[in-house]
């Protein structure tokens, strides 16, 4: 039997919320013959402090660097693009 090739695809979330939508997609997978998919969450913004912390409880095991916690309007997505995407992460 041979082994099948892992894909993962990374989610960036804007407006996250505590982390639904990446719980969801966390439990998630797809296969076909020769490829497994699943999704892993690597980035994610909300304006609310106790919000951003709770995704980061959730989500990241309490690990804030990937979750910024600013109005999406603040984020300097342009000027940030060299340190978001970096070696296939998202990270600011």
């Amino acid at each position: 039997m041979t082994k099948k090739k892992e894909i993962k695809f990374k989610l960036a979330e804007l407006f996250s919320g505590p982390g639904g939508l990446a719980l969801g997609a966390i439990r998630s997978r797809a296969e076909n013959k020769e490829s497994v998919f699943s999704i892993e969450p690597v980035w994610a913004n909300d304006y609310d402090a106790d919000t951003c912390k709770t995704y980061s409880r959730n989500i990241h095991n309490g690990i804030t660097d990937s979750v910024v916690c600013a109005p999406v309007q603040d984020i300097d997505f342009k000027n940030s693009g060299k340190r978001l995407v970096r070696d296939g992460m998202i990270s600011v």
